[in-house]
């Protein structure tokens, strides 16, 4: 069973009824470069901006860099050579299917 299903289980819900939704902020383009170049410096700066507001702590490179990883919450890809990872790991949390 999928790690969505033991929380919905441990909840007292029928796994077999669980449905999820996953929202990620999303940016492709073709090289890391590009990539970097666009994006690497614009999405800290909006979240630092959003995070003063609320009260979070200011956030940088390293962690930009961590929320990129396959495992990171954001969909930041070159292409599609990057895409596999993610998608082994969106199944691998959530069972899902295409």
């Amino acid at each position: 069973m999928p790690l969505v299903g033991h929380a919905f289980e441990a909840a007292g819900h029928d796994p077999a009824q669980a449905k999820i939704a996953i929202n990620t902020h999303a940016f492709v383009g073709e090289t890391s470069a590009e990539v970097d170049k666009a994006f690497a410096h614009a999405y800290p700066a909006m979240m630092n901006r959003i995070g003063r507001e609320r009260g979070w702590p200011p956030s940088g490179r390293p962690e930009h860099d961590a929320l990129r990883s396959p495992r990171g919450a954001l969909a930041v890809e070159v292409s599609r050579r990057e895409r596999p990872a993610r998608h082994a790991w969106l199944h691998q949390i959530a069972d899902l299917h295409q």
